[in-house]
């Protein structure tokens, strides 16, 4: 059975996975399987991101406004935290990636914070002063304070 990527796409990916289940390789469509694996991968890295991103932005709003923290605030931070060390846990190669993904992550938290303050983009930390293991950490308290904001 020849089944169209493109045409019939659900119908293409349980072909694909039935011809690997009965280890008929001659049948599988590599390039397409590879495409969405990568796509898969790429999917999975963005949840982090955008995952931490909430996080740090939650962070970066708690250390500017403290006299505004709400719980709310504090429970946002928690399932963030919570969401990220699942999607770790489900692919544990992603933890290679952290750093990269913190980076990125950061870069979005900044601009979500000052869109959600009064405050510029520039009047955050232009590098994120927060640690990887710090930001995964379940106390309450796992961010090193930084500088209050001016």
């Amino acid at each position: 059975m020849n089944v169209n990527y493109e045409q019939d796409y659900y119908s293409w990916i349980t072909h694909q996975v039935e011809a690997l289940r009965q280890g008929h390789l001659t049948e599988i469509d590599a390039d397409h399987v590879a495409q969405e694996l990568e796509t898969w991968a790429a999917s999975e890295r963005r949840r982090v991101v955008t995952h931490l991103a909430i996080l740090l932005a939650y962070r970066l709003k708690w250390e500017a406004l403290s006299e505004q923290r709400s719980t709310n605030w504090e429970y946002t931070m928690k399932e963030q935290r919570v969401k990220i060390l699942h999607l770790l846990a489900e692919n544990s190669l992603l933890q290679t990636k952290l750093q990269d993904c913190l980076a990125e992550a950061y870069e979005i938290a900044i601009i979500m914070a000052s869109a959600e303050t009064e405050l510029g983009e520039f009047d955050f930390p232009q590098i994120c002063p927060y640690e990887i293991e710090d930001i995964l950490n379940n106390e309450v308290q796992f961010f090193r304070a930084f500088p209050p904001l001016s």
